[in-house]
């Protein structure tokens, strides 16, 4: 599978910067990064970035793709990105279109054995909003269609999405009008034909995690979760739970509840020490 990450740092002196500053792109991508290669066999990873924000360029299993980005409309520019890269790859091989910050817990390689096009998480409610944009799988069986669908996603966001949902939402807007009217949890698991695109509906508590709380504990149950997704102020734990939690050469200490406890008292100082930061993010969706 070829995990593609499209991350650009916003503009400084923006409130969207100061939740990047608790965890740039960098550290992000290093962290999800380690967590498919201690899951998946052979992956390989592409970022798609602007020209100025800094990745490790010289990694073997990381390309990093460069081109101008406006940050104004950062969701349309991700969704053009998206679609170009589709056009330009021979997809020999499944893709799966990531945010940087989600720490992957089981492989979802074996999702690709079945014979769909695109697949989506699901979630009960969105306002208006039931697919997470930050999450997309396109399998390589027909790459026609999948090529096709994100041309028509781009062109449909471009005319339907207006003013700040260029910059925000409005990806996961315009998804939810092409994927129309679904009823959960009716369709979980299952594969639809919309438009002649198979798209294939995974639960979003499964595969596309995010806790509820803004300071989520540290040892809350992981199981039957394949990707925690630590969005907005929530990344700044995301270094915590990969040692604590996920890595698989964390060694007795890190597991031991003394250990869990300590570290419930340290996130809760982040906490209160990155409140301002943390009443400026609005972008939880």
């Amino acid at each position: 599978m070829k995990c593609v990450c499209f991350c650009c740092a916003p503009p400084a002196d923006t409130p969207a910067h100061g939740i990047w500053a608790l965890l740039e792109g960098k550290e992000q991508f290093g962290l999800f990064r380690a967590s498919v290669l201690a899951v998946e066999d052979d992956p390989s990873f592409v970022i798609l970035t602007d020209e100025d924000t800094p990745f490790d360029e010289g990694l073997p299993d990381v390309a990093v793709n460069r081109a101008p980005v406006d940050p104004t409309e950062i969701m349309l520019e991700r969704t053009r990105r998206q679609a170009a890269f589709l056009e330009a790859d021979p997809l020999n091989e499944p893709v799966g279109f990531f945010d940087t910050d989600m720490l992957m817990l089981e492989a979802f390689s074996p999702l690709f054995e079945h014979d769909f096009d695109i697949a989506v998480t699901l979630r009960p409610s969105g306002r208006g909003m039931p697919v997470n944009g930050g999450l997309i799988l396109v399998n390589n069986r027909r790459p026609a269609l999948v090529r096709q669908f994100f041309c028509d996603l781009r062109n449909r966001m471009e005319r339907e999405a207006k003013g700040t949902q260029r910059e925000w939402y409005g990806d996961q807007i315009t998804l939810a009008n092409v994927i129309g009217d679904v009823s959960l949890p009716d369709v979980l698991g299952e594969i639809h034909e919309i438009d002649g695109v198979r798209i294939l509906f995974l639960d979003y508590a499964s595969y596309n995690y995010s806790p509820k709380r803004e300071h989520p504990l540290l040892w809350g149950e992981l199981s039957g979760i394949f990707l925690y997704h630590f969005k907005g102020r929530c990344r700044i734990y995301m270094r915590d739970f990969w040692q604590r939690r996920i890595a698989p050469n964390r060694g007795w200490v890190d597991r031991s509840p003394l250990t869990w406890f300590l570290a419930g008292l340290a996130l809760e100082w982040k906490r209160k020490q990155t409140n301002p930061v943390f009443r400026a993010d609005t972008r939880r969706l």
